[in-house]
């Protein structure tokens, strides 16, 4: 994945973070996500890490219970528009376009907004959603009906919040992108996003090439993309890591360890705000490990600075705050 402010905006206020896990019976899932703070409203990126968070939360409160994909991914959209509206009603707000891949399941998606997904696969890119926007609902290019391409919803909206969520018919080897509008918009020169794509055959040669395009053709926003290959066969590799997420963003690795700790963790700290280093030390640092590695970014700004020990706490820089927010719900008795 890869993200960058642009060259036109000052703030990148777009999210975007891949995760993997496993379930209750030891199976494997990763689900891949996009969120982009919309401007005009308060606090843009507040909203889209707000948004990451609360969805995040409710996948892993989904692994360790049975239910379908299609439940999961409804449930995560559904957090994440009370985790946003809790904090601003309805006056801050963020689209979010996520991809689920479970073994032995089809895979899935969601999405809210003009953030957009589009299915890659045999030298051709399918666009498989549909902007929340009058232009997109009436199948207009919303570069040329510029008064209609107003969102008709998003997360943090509050009531009337319809998630848009769907089963995936893909083939083995292909992959699913996702995107912010300042990718997408390239998709309005012809076939242009469709030959890098096909060209790129390595995910982050992908991406890299993408955004660098966007900021090429004007970088009128801020840029993101993630790349989720599709595996509806995946193999099946059975740990005892029931209880782990890792949690890639565009800096690098974390690795959670969820424990009875996190569970007794006040239910204040993390609703749009960080924990004080003397929760984090107490609740966090005593069940989380922390791993720390380069994973290729072109975003401008600086990452978050992480003390790995365990007896240290998370530091964040001033710049960067926070860019996500992890709120674990307590388990069910």
């Amino acid at each position: 994945m890869g993200t960058d402010v642009g060259l036109v905006r000052t703030e990148n206020q777009d999210r975007a973070v891949i995760v993997q896990g496993w379930e209750a019976n030891g199976t494997r899932f990763s689900v891949a996500l996009v969120a982009d703070g919309i401007g005009g409203m308060r606090g843009g990126g507040t909203c889209a890490s707000l948004a990451v968070s609360g969805f995040i939360s409710s996948i892993c409160e989904s692994a360790a219970s049975h239910g379908s994909s299609i439940d999961w991914l409804k449930n995560a959209a559904i957090r994440a528009n009370s985790a946003v509206y809790e904090k601003f009603y309805g006056d801050g707000g963020s689209t979010l376009v996520a991809a689920l891949i479970r073994h032995g399941q089809i895979p899935c998606w969601m999405s809210v907004g003009d953030s957009r997904i589009y299915l890659e696969g045999e030298l051709k890119l399918k666009r498989l959603t549909i902007d929340d926007t009058i232009a997109g609902q009436l199948g207009k290019n919303a570069a040329e009906s510029p008064d209609q391409a107003r969102l008709l919803q998003y997360v943090g909206m509050g009531s009337d919040f319809q998630p848009h969520v769907h089963e995936l018919d893909a083939v083995t080897g292909s992959r699913m992108l996702l995107v912010t509008d300042g990718v997408h918009y390239l998709s309005k020169f012809s076939s242009c996003m469709e030959k890098v794509v096909s060209i790129a055959s390595e995910p982050g040669v992908c991406v890299k090439r993408l955004v660098e395009l966007a900021n090429w053709c004007g970088g009128h926003d801020n840029a993101t993309v993630a790349v989720l290959p599709v595996s509806i066969e995946e193999e099946c590799v059975k740990t005892d890591s029931t209880g782990v997420i890792e949690v890639w963003d565009s800096f690098g690795e974390c690795q959670f360890f969820l424990g009875s700790t996190l569970s007794n963790l006040n239910r204040n700290n993390g609703k749009g705000r960080v924990p004080s280093n003397r929760s984090r030390e107490e609740s966090v640092a005593s069940k989380t490990a922390v791993k720390q590695r380069s994973a290729g970014s072109t975003k401008k700004t600086r990452p978050q600075k992480v003390v790995g020990r365990k007896e240290k706490s998370v530091e964040l820089t001033k710049s960067n705050e926070p860019q996500l927010i992890m709120e674990f719900p307590n388990k069910k008795k």
